[in-house]
């Protein structure tokens, strides 16, 4: 019994993320709760929701742009990073990424790997006017 206690106590533990920040780049953003306070002191459950807004961000890798979930803090993120494909690269957490965020930085990461024809194309006759 307590080798499992010592076991888990070790483990990270993940916090809840809600659904809606699994579908978007909410960087760490989620719903808050805490209490109204009136005058008399009499404590109100509320909630505060996310700002987020659906935004089609520009991908240089896939020169293409892609429809995200967002909240206005992850847009400054992105702004202060240099750009979608950066901010993608940069964060390491699944969780953090979401569904969304991990399919687009897959492709990213693909684009980014495999040289485009064009460019192999233009490489090919920047030699040869070299040579010849």
């Amino acid at each position: 019994m307590r080798f499992l206690q010592s076991f888990t106590r070790g483990m990270k533990k993940h916090e809840h993320i809600s659904g809606r920040a699994r579908r978007g780049l909410f960087a760490g953003r989620d719903k808050g709760f805490g209490n109204n306070v009136s005058h008399s002191k009499r404590r109100t459950r509320r909630s505060w929701k996310v700002n987020h807004q659906y935004k089609h961000l520009y991908s240089e890798a896939l020169d293409e742009k892609i429809g995200l979930n967002v909240t206005t803090h992850t847009l400054r993120c992105i702004d202060k990073i240099g750009g979608l494909d950066n901010y993608l690269q940069s964060i390491s957490d699944e969780q953090e990424l979401g569904i969304k965020g991990l399919k687009a930085k897959n492709r990213i990461v693909e684009a980014l790997q495999t040289p485009k024809e064009n460019d192999k194309n233009s490489m090919m006759t920047h030699q040869l006017t070299q040579t010849g």
